[in-house]
C-alpha cells in the first residue's frame, strides 16, 4: 500500500509522514512531490493508494491537480491536507471528488479518523463492532474523564495509535460486554503518571503526600469504572446492550500484550502519558 504526499514545503511533508505513523498508517509507503505538476506525473507513473495533497502550491495547486486527473479518467483515492479550511472550499472538494479535507493544523485523530474510513477497518476480531469503534468511543470516554472529574485543564489528545504498551507501566483492565463480545477496557501509565492521575481523582494539592500503591491502584480501577459508565451510555443508544464488570489491577502489560485482538492508543492527560486498549477475550 502506498500513500503520496503532494505539498510544496518540506517541512510540511516532514510533518505529514510523522503523523501518518503516529495514526497507525507508518507501515505505507511514501511517495512525495513538490507541486502538483510533479503529482501528476508521480501518480501516472506509480499509482498510489492514496493522495494526500495541499490546497495552494505553484505550477499546479491542488484543486487543478484533482480536476485534471477526473478530465483524464485517473482513478486514484484523493483528499486534502490543506490551511483552507472555508465552507466554499469544502464543498468545492467534495463536488470535484475529494473523499476528505484535513485542516491544517492537524492530529493524529484527524487522520486516523479520515484514513480508517479510506483503508477500511481491521475486523480480524471478528468482533460485531469494530475494535477501532470501540476504541474510538473509549478515547472520547476517557477525554471526558479527562476534565471532569480529573480536572486538568487541557483536554486530552492522542499521541499515537500503537497497539502495543511499554513493559514497565502499570494500570488496570475492565471486563466489559458489548453486544455479543466479551472486551477488556484498559488503562495504562507509568508509576508517575499513575500517582498523578490517583491523586487528579482525589483532587489532592501539591502539599499532600503520595498515595500508596494500593490505592493508586484503586484510582486507576475507579477512572476506568467510570470510563466505562461513559463507554455503555454511548453505545446503548446504538444498539449494543453493555454490561460492566469490576475493574482488575495489573502490574505489568504482559496479559494484556498476549491477546491477540486487540487496538490501542497513547494518549497525553494533563502532564501524564499514558495507553488505552481495547482487547477481545471471546
Amino acid at each position: 500500500m502506498s500513500i503520496m504526499i503532494i505539498e510544496d514545503s518540506k517541512p510540511m511533508r516532514n510533518l505529514i509522514k510523522r503523523t501518518l505513523k503516529q495514526a497507525g498508517f507508518g507501515d505505507h509507503d511514501i511517495l512525495e512531490a513538490g507541486d502538483g505538476v510533479e503529482g501528476l506525473e508521480l501518480i501516472k507513473s506509480h499509482s498510489p493508494d492514496l493522495v494526500l495533497c495541499d490546497w495552494n502550491m505553484p505550477r499546479m495547486n491542488g484543486m487543478e491537480l484533482l480536476k485534471t486527473l477526473k478530465k483524464e479518467g485517473i482513478d486514484v483515492r484523493f483528499g486534502f491536507v490543506t490551511s483552507e479550511q472555508s465552507k466554499e472550499m469544502r464543498d468545492d472538494a467534495k463536488a470535484e471528488g475529494a473523499l476528505f479535507l484535513i485542516g491544517k493544523p492537524f492530529t493524529p485523530e484527524n487522520f486516523n479518523r479520515e484514513l480508517t474510513q479510506v483503508f477500511g477497518k481491521d475486523d480480524a476480531s471478528g468482533t460485531s463492532v469494530p475494535l477501532k469503534d470501540w476504541l474510538d468511543v473509549l478515547v472520547r470516554a476517557t477525554k471526558q474523564v479527562s476534565s471532569n472529574p480529573l480536572g486538568f485543564a487541557s483536554e486530552a489528545e492522542v499521541v499515537s495509535y500503537t497497539n502495543d504498551v511499554p513493559s514497565e507501566q502499570l494500570g488496570c483492565y475492565l471486563p466489559f460486554e458489548g453486544g455479543d463480545d466479551l472486551l477488556w477496557l484498559c488503562l495504562f501509565s507509568d508509576s508517575s503518571g499513575s500517582q498523578s492521575l490517583a491523586r487528579a481523582l482525589f483532587a489532592l494539592g501539591p502539599d499532600e503526600e503520595d498515595l500508596p500503591p494500593d490505592e493508586v491502584g484503586d484510582s486507576m480501577g475507579e477512572i476506568v469504572n467510570i470510563v466505562a459508565g461513559l463507554v455503555k451510555s454511548q453505545m446503548e443508544p446504538r444498539g449494543v446492550s453493555c454490561t460492566i464488570g469490576l475493574p482488575q489491577y495489573l502490574e505489568n502489560p504482559t496479559e494484556v500484550m498476549a491477546r491477540k485482538f486487540r487496538c490501542g492508543c497513547e494518549l497525553r492527560m494533563g502532564p501524564n502519558s499514558g495507553h488505552l486498549v481495547i482487547v477481545k477475550v471471546q
